[in-house]
């Protein structure tokens, strides 16, 4: 009887929701311990790894201000856009970061000469740098030394060598660089990007307040998501690995602070920061998407030294699969083109705030409005020539200020027949912005 009743009342309170919920909130600081609970602030974890590992989906993971996190965040899908997983940070002081530098040794015995002025370290030895051990990848991007970018990397594959100081290559482990004395001595502070994607997540997610900095990847990439909310985070120092999903593309660098590949819906980034990026602060594109990206809005960011501003590539799509009801409005962009990047890319021509290097849809329903453009070194907009000819009507540019020469061009030209439908279509978008001399 007295089994029967406890079984009767675990109902009941199961029944009622009065059965104690698991606590969802889960704490991580750089002096915690990842033998704690992580459910209180004077309890916390201390890696990203057991984050990703001990955060329940619906749940809130939330990184300490002033802390830097190396590695990778990894945080499962939300249970529904009214439950979603969040990432956020608690405390007082600057945002907390999530970096993927590593950051060599400061002894003589961590570089190994190999050759005239060049010097190698093993980045697959974690006994030699400090920073980013979640990875063994090689795949440098780009080096920080004493806060100076140097993006200069030759190719492996064409036994390429460098020849001026901090020029590199690597082969996927080993990093070679070009140094007039070893390295330790010849820097206070040497930072590698190397391949890996700063954040992975998916659908059902939001993430607040952090920073992602140092990586030859991409900031935060995600495919194919539903409901994703981005505020209030910076993306910076990102980009320059060897892209190299198939043995052809061998040759391609890339790196995005926020990519959404191959389709995407109910996503919002607002209120972030975008800056020292190979490619484009913000891109929607990829090759036979899975479905269209529809409503997807970037908005209050403000984006310098990035090679683009805000990309749309589809390839392949299905008929009615491509691009509805998505924004890039009131950012606020200064310098494009005039980032590391720039002097390092095979393709410096395409440095524009508006990359539509491929549209190969029947849907593109955009709209890029009352944004602020400073400083750019390309035109406005960049087609690929090969491609699309033409921005469709529904592609609209309206109510933008551009602050740079005023006769420039608005695009890269192109030629053959449509030449004048071309330019009919650039008088139309002068005529719905402002414009203004540097």
């Amino acid at each position: 009887m007295k089994t029967k009743l406890i079984f009767f009342w675990a109902a009941i309170i199961a029944a009622t929701g009065l059965w104690a919920a698991q606590p969802q909130v889960r704490y991580v600081s750089s002096e915690g311990d990842d033998a704690n609970d992580g459910l209180t602030e004077s309890t916390p974890w201390r890696t990203l790894r057991k984050l990703g590992e001990g955060l329940p989906a619906g749940g809130t993971g939330l990184l300490r201000r002033g802390d830097v996190f190396f590695g990778q965040m990894k945080v499962p899908a939300g249970l529904s856009s009214d439950s979603p997983t969040a990432i956020d940070a608690y405390g007082t002081g600057p945002a907390p970061e999530v970096c993927g530098y590593k950051i060599p040794k400061r002894d003589a015995g961590t570089w190994k000469p190999v050759g005239d002025k060049l010097w190698q370290i093993d980045l697959s030895d974690h006994s030699l740098f400090d920073g980013n051990h979640e990875t063994e990848d090689g795949n440098v991007g780009f080096l920080l030394i004493d806060g100076r970018f140097f993006g200069q990397k030759s190719s492996y594959k064409k036994k390429q060598t460098p020849s001026k100081q901090w020029g590199f290559v690597d082969d996927y482990k080993c990093l070679t660089v070009w140094s007039e004395e070893n390295p330790a001595a010849a820097a206070k502070d040497i930072r590698i990007a190397v391949k890996m994607h700063l954040m992975a997540s998916g659908s059902n997610t939001e993430v607040r307040n952090v920073v992602f900095r140092g990586t030859g990847s991409h900031g935060l990439s995600v495919a194919d998501p539903s409901h994703v909310r981005i505020s209030g985070c910076g993306f910076l120092e990102i980009g320059g690995s060897y892209l190299e999903p198939k043995p052809e593309w061998g040759g391609t660098r890339y790196g995005n602070g926020v990519q959404l590949w191959r389709g995407g819906s109910d996503v919002v980034v607002t209120n972030c920061v975008f800056a020292d990026i190979y490619d484009v602060a913000f891109t929607m594109q990829g090759p036979n998407p899975l479905r269209s990206w529809e409503n997807v809005h970037v908005v209050d960011c403000v984006v310098t030294n990035c090679t683009q501003c805000f990309e749309v590539w589809a390839r392949d799509c299905k008929p009615g699969v491509g691009y509805r009801n998505c924004t890039f409005n009131r950012n606020r962009c200064i310098g494009t083109g005039f980032g590391w990047g720039y002097d390092v890319r095979p393709n410096p021509n395409t440095s524009s705030p508006i990359l539509a290097f491929s549209l190969d849809t029947d849907v593109c329903d955009i709209q890029i409005a009352d944004n602020y453009f400073a400083g750019s070194r390309g035109t406005l907009v960049y087609k690929n020539p090969g491609g699309i000819l033409l921005l469709p009507e529904t592609f609209e540019i309206k109510g933008n200020t551009i602050v740079g020469p005023v006769d420039r061009p608005l695009a890269n030209r192109v030629g053959g027949k449509k030449f004048e439908a071309c330019k009919a279509r650039e008088a139309e978008i002068r005529s719905a912005n402002t414009f203004r001399e540097n």
